[in-house]
């Protein structure tokens, strides 16, 4: 087929100027060597299926094998450097170790893939056993424990009726929208799991504000003008970030303190103790 043969050119024309890129930056020394194995699989696998020099099945079999041994060398690497010491976050220090293998945006799906399904065991304990209510704490109550309690719920009757009324020759939909679902649970898991592992941390000169691994805003302490307590506040009546200048550090659920900067800057807060958190700051 000639549509056939065209995509399979222009595959091997985007690999090869992929990899022309990442060879440039080895050579400058911008790019560590190692970023080059991916793209050397991807073209050695493409051009044996092209010109047909062993059976496709073969190819991509081995292909298959390939890459699961390189993932497999680069967790090994990233957990041998994720203990770098100038990286705070685990999420960092991952990113750090995949960006020896990977493209920046790949590296960062990645670091925050595992990231957040290493928590998924912390996030079920704290459903289970929620943590004390505190001025740093934000999970009380959250939407986010709650959707995913109903998602795991549904996920028997979910795949039932998936199989039940998508017709026989459509059973790749419904296996994808299962694991999607599947997913989607460990996500939200996860979400909440570092949410709890990170809460807000108040220092003589630095405050953190998380939204567990989603989002973190820090500032001078000596930058906080005002502080109040808004009380449960829906996470669409708040401002948005690019309208105002405000950013919103909130998922639903939870009481929201608004952060007033000296510079004008808004900042809206989960709290399970938010007039605790107000008198901190402004202590």
């Amino acid at each position: 087929m000639t549509w056939l043969l065209g995509v399979r050119i222009v595959i091997m024309l985007l690999a090869l100027r992929r990899l022309g890129a990442d060879i440039s930056g080895v050579r400058c020394r911008k790019l560590p060597a190692t970023r080059l194995i991916l793209p050397l699989l991807l073209l050695a696998a493409a051009l044996l299926v092209a010109n047909q020099l062993v059976p496709r099945a073969v190819a991509m079999a081995a292909l298959f094998t390939m890459d699961l041994l390189f993932l497999a060398a680069c967790f090994m690497l990233a957990s041998t450097l994720r203990t770098a010491p100038h990286l705070q976050y685990q999420e960092q220090r991952l990113q750090h170790a995949f960006e020896r293998f990977f493209p920046s945006v790949v590296s960062r799906v990645f670091s925050v893939e595992v990231t957040v399904y290493a928590h998924i065991v912390a996030g079920f304990k704290g459903f289970v056993n929620p943590p004390r209510p505190c001025h740093a704490s934000y999970v009380n109550g959250s939407k986010v424990a709650m959707l995913a309690i109903i998602l795991t719920l549904s996920i028997v009757p979910d795949a039932f009726l998936l199989w039940l009324l998508l017709p026989h020759h459509l059973w790749w939909l419904a296996l994808v929208l299962d694991v999607l679902e599947i997913w989607s649970c460990g996500w939200l898991f996860g979400i909440y799991g570092t949410m709890i592992a990170r809460p807000h941390e108040i220092g003589e000169k630095q405050v953190v504000f998380h939204n567990g691994i989603l989002k973190r805003v820090q500032v001078d302490r000596t930058e906080v003008a005002a502080a109040r307590a808004l009380g449960s506040v829906r996470r669409r009546a708040l401002p948005r970030r690019r309208g105002d200048g405000s950013t919103v550090l909130t998922l639903g659920g939870v009481p929201v303190v608004e952060v007033e900067l000296r510079s004008g800057r808004k900042l809206f807060v989960a709290s399970d103790a938010p007039q605790a958190l107000c008198d901190l700051l402004l202590a």
